[in-house]
């Protein structure tokens, strides 16, 4: 008969195998001025899923552009929050002029599974009497292979998509894509892509192994006593 330590021993390893953390994802950001790829503000993730906020990227017509994310492992993935927090035009540069921020994720060894994409531009704002405000602004979610992107005129504002499906080890990736129109305009955004938590009722993947592992420890436990009455 099996040993009860070894049906402990066997049930512990599959706990371990359901809570074991995935291999590291990898978070890449590029920004791009018209056509061309500023490299001063590459950046990858020093390896817990944080991007932080690059440099400063040399352009003419701009005195800040930065932006932060943060997915797996740091979130449970499928998820990646991104924010391209500030994106501010210089007095003497030459307009109308388009920035593309666009934050990758790759390497999610997660399952798939149900997620949703929410899109919120926070502010458009304009320094300059007489000078319009920035805009208009795209945002994008890319989640396995769906899309989900909105062109925004105003700001504040927000998007949620409807649940999106997505497949085992799908990457994910962010884009903001904001038209400046004059000098000393400023604009700020954000995109979250979200995780769905499990119906009400429905016990997650781990909790049902160690459910397992609990039920047939208690199951060989009450057999051996019943064996030696």
């Amino acid at each position: 008969m099996t040993s009860l330590p070894r049906i402990f021993a066997c049930g512990a390893a599959a706990a371990g195998l359901a809570l074991a953390a995935p291999a590291q994802a990898t978070l890449m950001l590029k920004v791009t001025d018209g056509t061309t790829v500023l490299t001063a503000c590459s950046a990858t993730d020093p390896g817990n899923g944080v991007l932080g906020t690059p440099a400063t990227c040399t352009s003419p017509n701009f005195l800040l552009i930065s932006a932060n994310a943060t997915g797996a492992p740091s979130l449970t993935a499928p998820a990646l929050t991104s924010n391209q927090t500030t994106l501010s035009s210089l007095a003497g540069g030459t307009f109308p002029d388009t920035i593309t921020i666009e934050i990758d994720q790759t390497g999610i060894t997660h399952p798939g599974g149900s997620v949703t994409a929410t899109l919120q531009p926070n502010n458009f704002t304009s320094n300059l009497p007489g000078v319009p405000l920035p805009g208009p602004a795209t945002l994008e979610a890319d989640i396995g292979t769906t899309t989900f992107s909105h062109t925004f005129s105003t700001a504040p504002d927000s998007l949620t998509s409807p649940n999106i499906m997505i497949p085992v080890d799908a990457g994910d990736a962010v884009k903001y894509t904001v038209t400046f129109t004059g000098p000393l305009q400023t604009t700020a955004a954000s995109i979250v892509i979200s995780t769905l938590a499990p119906p009400p009722g429905v016990p997650e993947p781990t909790s049902l192994t160690l459910l397992g592992t609990a039920l047939a420890g208690l199951g060989v436990f009450g057999l051996r006593r019943r064996v030696r009455h």
